[in-house]
């Protein structure tokens, strides 16, 4: 090759290595992401090759799936292949410097997320107590007599200390012996944190899968979930979904929300949807910030046997049986103890273990294990009666529910000697108990429901139970219920049916009649009106014709904010007898005396300071109004869980103002609280205000109002207008680097929504 030729080589030679390098250069795109329609602000991204790569930290934050292996390094940093993340590059534009992009759901690593629920805090406890009367007048055979049940109670932030009783005679016209019979004493701390409760006093054992639950003194320590709202102990369903940009994910379970909840993107799973128990459907809606919504559709089942795996359940009791005496008074018998655990090892399988002794008696040991799956939910029990001797008892349980459908089986075996705590020689553990229940909705309109109880005894006596309904909505507020009962003991049967009719007359009115038929056939027809929630009246009227005679009866009662009243009249073949009841509470809560209807649960009292008959209402229920010093009390609150309190803003008056009308209320048990909605009295006016020579002051001069008030700036005119609390103001006005100041009274506009004030003149300058 001559001399020339060379250099000519070399440098097309060169010009092709510069291409190669040239094809394989990396270079970054700074560009504002848009992914799925979502944006995603500024992204660095890599180009080489002509293919655009992401970088760690960016797939990441948008939570897409990395590949093991990065396909590209650059200054420290990994990137991935658009393609092997799965997002497709939809447009680039290098002139805007903006990149849109796209990814199935399946390409976001998703996650698990616990459904969104409304969580209200436990609203405290004041210091207080209550006094509960029922106090009822009979007069019947000629004999009249007056007697009482009482119940006294003291409550603050430790606890309710609670003692019921009856006074019998308290007043007869045979001067009879007026006579004292105590019911219960008790005190009970709630640990809601803890869901635990600790009771010293009167209080009831429970049974678990084998045992009865007794009444005993003395001291006892439980799981209580009901301390805390919405808590559901059993094994939630989850729901399984995907969603490609962050949505909302609406939960309905049989057609009622259930839960609202926001998922990022990416397939998710959502836990601890409020579910009913049983079979049931659920649809979850997945709506994204477009609109565009998807519906999927799942079965569940929900088993109320069950506990969460991990959750445990106890309950762990000492004391003394209680035992009824011959004349009626409660008294404590022998020594008992008992203990029961539960522990959900898996969402199908939860354990339990037990045991109980009585002095002298018995002592018995026990395990159960509960089995649930879609098709239903099964429970084995065994126990042993380890006292003189094991001998032992067995049970088995099956039961399944839906919302057309439940059944439930159990049968339980037990050898002769086995006794339960709480048993007697003349009520022993029966050998042999079997019991079946079944109901089936037939149609909207059609219900049918059976029951048998079966139960053979050592001594050889066996008693059969049978019975069968079935209930009937004819429409127009009409029903009907059909039932049969069948009784067999030893071969010997009887056999009762009926026949009742039910007619709404109004939201609380309604007529009945009825047939029944067996020993002793009978028709009853009558009318009745229930009491309202607040003030209010009731009534019941009925006549029934039987094989023994004719009776009529009538019955009124009027409830008022201070307490309730009723009076019954019957007559028969005997004569005629006459009833008169009054019930209601005497209460203090904090520092605050009152008088109201009997405290069954929890109560409020509702501050509306200087707002007079005023609707209250109690869960969208008119409960009552306010009195003559803006106070109400709500003796009808349920304890632990929300009750919705609002005031009626339509019936204020002009000068109030409402920051917050409703108030969510968790009381803690038989204790009472203080609602104070933030409703308040707003004075407001327009102010007139001169200058030192008389002229209106400035547009646009500011306004400061002392003590409590706001204002606008000085509009036209030299007004300006103020809205707060009634009194006397101070108002400090500046323009132009003077300050000057006004003194007036904001009085309360019951009548108007504004008054005119002024003209004042502004006094006090400054540089």
């Amino acid at each position: 090759m001559t001399g020339p030729a060379r250099p000519a080589l070399g440098f097309v030679l060169l010009c092709l290595l510069f291409v190669a390098v040239s094809a394989r250069a990396q270079s970054t795109l700074v560009v504002e992401a848009t992914l799925n329609g979502e944006d995603k602000g500024t992204v660095l991204l890599l180009e080489q090759d002509g293919r655009l790569y992401l970088g760690e930290s960016d797939a990441r934050a948008w939570q897409l799936r990395l590949p093991a292996e990065a396909d590209v390094e650059f200054k420290s940093q990994r990137y991935f292949l658009l393609a092997r993340l799965h997002v497709e590059l939809v447009a680039l534009d290098r002139r805007a410097l903006s990149i849109e992009l796209r990814a199935p759901a399946a390409a976001f690593t998703g996650g698990t997320v616990d459904a969104a629920g409304l969580v209200y805090p436990l609203t405290p406890a004041a210091n207080g107590g209550f006094f509960n009367y029922d106090l009822l007048g009979t007069r019947a055979l000629g004999r009249a007599a007056v007697d009482g049940a009482f119940e006294v109670g003291a409550f603050n932030s430790l606890g309710v200390l609670t003692h019921r009783f009856v006074e019998r005679n308290l007043w007869r016209d045979d001067a009879a012996a007026r006579r004292y019979e105590r019911i219960e004493t008790s005190f009970r701390r709630d640990f809601p944190s803890a869901a635990t409760t600790l009771e010293v006093g009167d209080a009831v054992s429970r049974p678990g899968a084998s045992g009865r639950a007794l009444r005993y003194g003395g001291v006892g320590v439980r799981t209580n979930f009901g301390l805390r709202p919405g808590f559901v102990p059993q094994p939630l369903p989850p729901f399984i979904g995907t969603a490609a940009v962050p949505s909302t994910v609406d939960v309905f379970v049989q057609n009622q929300l259930r839960s609202s909840t926001e998922v990022p993107p990416g397939p998710f799973t959502l836990n601890n949807v409020p579910v009913v128990l049983g079979a049931g459907e659920a649809r979850v809606v997945i709506r994204d910030a477009l609109g565009r919504e998807q519906v999927v559709t799942s079965s569940f089942y929900a088993a109320g046997g069950l506990l969460r795996p991990g959750l445990s359940d106890f309950a762990f009791g000492a004391g003394r049986l209680r035992a009824a005496s011959t004349d009626g008074t409660q008294q404590y018998g022998h020594d008992f103890a008992s203990g029961l655990w539960r522990r959900g090892l898996t969402d199908s399988v939860t354990l339990e273990g037990r045991f109980e002794t009585e002095a002298s008696t018995t002592r018995v040991i026990g395990a159960a294990v509960d089995i649930g799956g879609r098709w239903g939910e099964m429970e084995l029990a065994l126990a042993a009666d380890t006292w003189g001797g094991t001998r032992g008892f067995a049970a088995l349980g099956y039961r399944y529910q839906d919302l057309d459908h439940s059944v439930g089986l159990r049968w339980e075996q037990a050898q002769r000697g086995f006794r339960f705590a709480g048993e007697t020689e003349a009520a022993p553990t029966p050998q042999r108990l079997v019991t079946i229940n079944a109901s089936h909705r037939l149609t909207k309109r059609w219900n049918l429901g059976a029951l048998l109880i079966d139960t053979q005894r050592f001594d050889g006596s066996r008693t059969r139970s049978a019975n069968v309904s079935a209930f009937v909505a004819l429409g127009a507020g009409t029903s009907i219920f059909f039932v049969v009962n069948r009784i067999d003991t030893n071969g010997r049967g009887s056999t009762a049916v009926g026949a009742f009719l039910s007619y709404a007359l109004g939201p609380r009115t309604s007529a009945n009649a009825s047939i029944e038929g067996g020993t002793e056939a009978r028709r009853t027809i009558g009318v009745q009106q229930a009491l309202p929630i607040d003030e209010g009246w009731g009534y019941r009227v009925s006549a029934t014709d039987a094989g023994s005679g004719r009776r009529e009866e009538a019955a009124a009662s009027v409830q008022t904010q201070l307490m309730s009243l009723t009076a019954e009249w019957a007559h028969d073949s005997s004569g005629t007898a006459l009833r008169a009841g009054a019930s209601g509470s005497v209460a203090l809560i904090g520092a605050t005396p009152f008088a109201a209807r009997a405290i069954n649960d929890s109560f409020a009292l509702v501050r509306l300071d200087d707002f007079a008959d005023v609707p209250i209402l109690l869960n969208n229920q008119v409960a009552g109004r306010t009195d003559g010093r803006g106070r109400l009390i709500l003796p009808q609150l349920n304890s632990y869980q929300p009750n919705e309190i609002r005031v009626e803003a339509d019936d204020l008056p002009a000068d109030a103002r409402v920051g917050k009308e409703r108030d969510i209320v968790v009381p803690p048990y038989r204790s009472g609280v203080i609602v104070a909605p933030d409703v308040r009295r707003v004075a407001a006016a327009i102010v007139r205000v001169r200058d030192a020579g008389g002229a209106p002051v400035a547009a646009g001069a500011a306004v400061k109002v002392e003590p409590d008030a706001q204002a606008t700036n000085v509009a036209q005119r030299g007004e300006f207008y103020v809205t707060g609390t009634p009194g006397r103001k101070r108002a400090v006005i500046e323009s132009h680097g003077r300050t000057c100041s006004i003194d007036f009274t904001l009085a309360a506009a019951r009548e108007r929504a504004f008054q005119t004030l002024g003209p004042f003149k502004c006094i006090g300058t400054a540089p």
